[in-house]
């Protein structure tokens, strides 16, 4: 998959702390973890890679992700649309759901999709008062708009979206 100029790992050089990612997969195509079975009775997990089973996926640290978590929820509130959030950041919020170890990244609803494009669209250009809550040395606006891009690439290309904890 290409997208001219975008960039999907804003997670590298932060390894050994939690990762976020938002996977895309063409519908149709099967959404499965590259598990094996041990000799312990268990499971032995290994990350995909890029394209790997027609997957892709934007990652980045979970310190980027809980600042836009943060403005996310915060202008939702201010405005009084935190009933028209996504499930996924209001799991997060509460630490429920997908953010605690789920087997199975989290789909994410067209319809919570485009709320979610909507908001990183105004964050992104520091309109409507999200430059006080994204005030912090990590905020990377870069990642912001990489991942409004990836998230338009598969919204545009009728694609799922996930999101796990990694």
């Amino acid at each position: 998959m290409k997208i001219k100029g975008l960039k999907v790992d804003y997670y590298s050089g932060y390894e050994g702390e939690p990762e976020i990612r938002f996977y895309i997969k063409p519908k149709g195509v099967d959404f499965h973890l590259d598990r094996q079975q041990n000799g312990l009775g268990g499971y032995n997990h290994r990350q995909i890679g890029q394209g790997e089973y027609g997957i892709y996926f934007f990652s980045l640290w979970d310190g980027y992700f809980h600042r836009i978590a943060h403005a996310l929820r915060e202008r939702a509130y201010r405005t009084s649309v935190y009933f028209k959030a996504p499930k996924f950041l209001k799991d997060w919020n509460q630490a429920i759901g997908w953010c605690w170890g789920s087997l199975m990244p989290e789909l994410i609803p067209p319809a919570e999709i485009t709320w979610l494009l909507n908001e990183l669209s105004i964050m992104h250009n520091e309109k409507e008062g999200y430059s006080k809550e994204l005030e912090s040395e990590v905020t990377n606006y870069n990642c912001i708009r990489d991942l409004m891009l990836f998230l338009e690439f598969a919204e545009r290309e009728n694609m799922e979206i996930r999101i796990s904890l990694e």
